[in-house]
């Protein structure tokens, strides 16, 4: 692909050459040079690396065409959690249960929704991305398989959208991490055959573990370093990184770096997989161009700018760029000072003098009749 910017009295025009797309053009992403990057900004690659984390704090953000994907993690300890017997209960309580580490993999669309999110158990902090995922043993969680779609670990919640109070990253993730930490509240009604409690139970794990009362009279008698042992919880193994849909007997452990790299859905509709990981990835093809011109549509339509595609792109011999005018050199301006100076005297002396010869004009009436009398009275004394 191959991309180049020309700038013009109105703005950005930015040309795209897609092969196989007959040269589209993208044209006006913003109304100046700063305006339109920051347009193509939000739609650009970013990887920030895996940052080590030590307690709580966020552990990568990547983005690619609009999505976005945050991990964090929270450090280990008693947590608030909201559980019912059933969706929309009035019995819903809110106990504190003792968790490991747990680690949030939240994904945003482009249009600043938030798509869904993932939850898992680590028993260290991340520090390689080679770190062993464990199940979460909450409601609406998703450990056998659930919907076509939805990745393990997958949490069901609904009010999808962001508020769009939240503008940056920091807030949507903190809305985020509210809901899926039980802010909406967990309950035993909805996806029992695939959630935490029932996986665990199934698995002969200890009753603290699978039932919401026995987990928190432990938590509250004993605190939370207890959940720090691997022994209660279980590994998460999948058929692998791009078929990570549900927990899969004898399959590979599924690690941090699987669940962020692999294929995996954060809601039902999601079958794609992230534009960032086509990038990152060397086995799997980069996106397509309809994907680049997806995105920029959407753009558009956040911006409400002019992003159109036509069979040809944009010849740099039509571009009117603005006009160059040189600037006036330090000694010519002034002598040209000077000779304004010089004009301005003269006009002023032209002005005094016309001055004089009106007021002389207006006196010379009375002039010449008093020295008419004066000659007349000299004439009469005169004797001859």
């Amino acid at each position: 692909m191959t991309k180049s910017v020309v700038l013009d009295e109105t703005g950005i025009h930015r040309s795209v050459t897609v092969p196989g797309l007959d040269e589209p053009k993208i044209t006006d992403l913003g109304t100046n040079l700063t305006e339109g990057l920051q347009s193509l900004e939000q739609i650009g690659y970013f990887n920030s690396g895996l940052i080590p984390v030590d307690g709580s704090g966020v552990v990568s953000i990547r983005a690619a065409l609009g999505y976005t994907q945050v991990v964090y993690q929270a450090a280990p300890g008693s947590n608030y959690v909201i559980w019912g017997d059933y969706e929309g209960s009035e019995d819903a309580v809110q106990v504190m249960l003792a968790q490991p580490y747990r680690i949030f993999i939240l994904d945003y669309s482009p249009n600043n929704g938030f798509i869904g999110g993932r939850h898992f158990y680590t028993m260290q902090s991340i520090f390689r991305g080679d770190e062993p995922l464990y199940h979460v043993n909450l409601p609406n969680t998703n450990c056998r398989g659930y919907g076509t779609h939805n990745g393990v670990g997958w949490v069901c919640l609904y009010g999808h959208q962001t508020p769009e109070a939240y503008k940056t990253i920091a807030e949507k993730m903190n809305w985020g991490i509210l809901r899926m930490s039980g802010d909406e509240a967990y309950n035993d009604g909805n996806m029992s055959e695939t959630d935490g409690p029932r996986f665990y139970a199934d698995h002969g794990k200890p009753h603290f573990i699978c039932d919401r009362d026995e987990w928190a009279a432990k938590t509250k008698k004993e605190g939370h370093a207890w959940a720090m042992n691997p022994d209660l919880w279980i590994p998460i193994q999948v058929e692998g990184m791009d078929s990570q849909k549900r927990h899969y007997d004898g399959g590979p452990l599924l690690t941090l770096e699987m669940a962020m790299y692999g294929k995996y859905g954060a809601t039902y509709d999601d079958p794609h997989m992230r534009p960032f990981n086509k990038i990152d990835r060397s086995d799997v093809e980069n996106p397509t161009p309809t994907e680049i011109l997806n995105a920029l549509n959407v753009l558009k339509a956040k911006q409400h700018v002019s992003v159109s595609v036509a069979d040809v792109t944009k010849r740099a011999a039509d571009v009117v760029l603005p006009k160059y005018i040189e600037p006036e050199k330090p000694v010519a301006k002034k002598a040209a000072k000077k000779k304004a100076a010089a004009k301005k005297a003269v006009k002023k002396k032209a002005v005094a003098k016309k001055a004089v010869k009106k007021a002389v004009a207006k006196k010379a009436p009375k002039v010449a009749a008093a020295l008419a009398a004066t000659t007349t009275a000299m004439s009469s004394d005169v004797q001859f």
